[in-house]
This record gives structure tokens, C-alpha cells and sequence, in this order.
């Protein structure tokens, strides 16, 4: 609340002086986006893509809080000494079923987020090339960026690279654990 009070009284204070939405560098916008979704819609005049990202946002956080309650309620619902040992599978499954719900409910949840600040910093370049909006988007998502750049062949290279992180970790990872179980059989 506090920060949509300071936005508009920034807003009505730099009016008077002959400040226009329209003027905001995109570093401004990406502050404004972060500070408040939907704001770069808003200095974006596409007012009508204000309520989607809201409802998006909105839609995903209640559905997040249900399964999370529904999470905790079946915790709390699975009694040892009332239920038997052949049914605590079923409680598992029940409240890691929710768990994972909830989980992506609110992943959602952040992807409507991150996708006002995209749309807001991608439509404020108004065919201008900027390389702080490539650097941004690059930020939120590998490969963004390239894609905002127009050179969509760097897109693979960017998640093959990634990929094959990960696939290092992992087989280091492995040797790791294979030279532990053999150092503890002999040692």
C-alpha cells in the first residue's frame, strides 16, 4: 500500500512539472514493475492487461493456499494410535500430493509475476534495441534475453550449457558417493 502511495504521489508531483510516463528509462520501469505488478502496463498505456495479470496471480495464490491448508489439515488428520501402520502410505501420498500442488501453484504464481515485468520491459523498448532490457530478461529467464535479441539460434547454446552443468554436477556427484561407499567398505 505504501508503495503505490509513493508511486502515484511521484506520479501526480512530476505531472505538475510536465513529467511524462511515456519518458521513464527502462530501468524505471523495471523498478516500477518489481515495486508494483502491473505498473508497467500501466506507463505502458495497455491497461487492458492489467486485470489478466492480477487474476493470474490472484487465481494461483488462492489455489496455493487451499492445497496448502488442505496439506496441513491432512498432517494433522494422520494419528498413529488411531490409524494403523498400512494406512500411513496412503496419508503420504495424500498430503505429498498436496505438497506438490501447492508448489506449483505458487511457481504459477511467480511466473505471472515475472511475466508482467517481461511484458512491461519488452513493450517499453518500442522497437528500440536495449541492452539493460536483454540484460533483465536474460536475468528472469536464460535465453530470454537472445530471444528479445532476435538471435534465437544462441537459445539452445544457452540450454545445452545448462544442461550440461547440471550433467557435471550430477556425474561428480555420483562419483562422490560411489568413492564414500567404497572408502567406508575399505578402509
Amino acid at each position: 500500500m505504501i508503495a503505490l502511495l509513493l508511486f502515484l504521489f511521484i506520479s501526480h508531483a512530476g505531472f505538475a512539472n510536465g513529467f511524462k510516463l511515456d519518458s521513464l528509462s527502462t530501468k524505471q520501469v523495471w523498478l516500477a514493475s518489481q515495486v508494483l505488478p502491473g505498473s508497467g502496463q500501466v506507463i505502458n498505456r495497455q491497461y487492458w492487461k492489467v486485470p489478466f495479470f492480477y487474476a493470474g496471480m490472484g487465481s494461483m495464490l488462492y489455489l496455493g493456499l487451499q492445497a496448502n491448508d488442505n496439506y496441513h489439515k491432512t498432517i494433522n488428520q494422520y494419528d498413529p494410535l488411531f490409524y494403523g501402520s498400512e494406512e500411513k502410505p496412503i496419508f503420504e501420498e495424500r498430503w505429498t500430493n498436496y505438497r506438490v500442488q501447492r508448489n506449483i501453484f505458487y511457481a504459477n504464481a511467480a511466473l505471472f509475476y515475472i511475466a508482467s515485468v517481461a511484458d512491461a520491459l519488452i513493450v517499453n523498448s518500442k522497437g528500440s534495441h536495449s541492452p539493460t532490457t536483454a540484460t533483465i530478461l536474460s536475468a528472469i529467464l536464460p535465453g530470454l534475453g537472445q530471444v528479445y535479441n532476435q538471435k534465437l539460434w544462441k537459445v539452445p547454446v544457452v540450454w545445452g550449457g545448462i544442461a550440461s552443468l547440471f550433467y557435471i554436477v550430477d556425474f561428480n556427484q555420483r562419483g562422490y558417493k560411489k568413492f564414500g561407499t567404497a572408502y567406508q567398505q575399505f578402509p
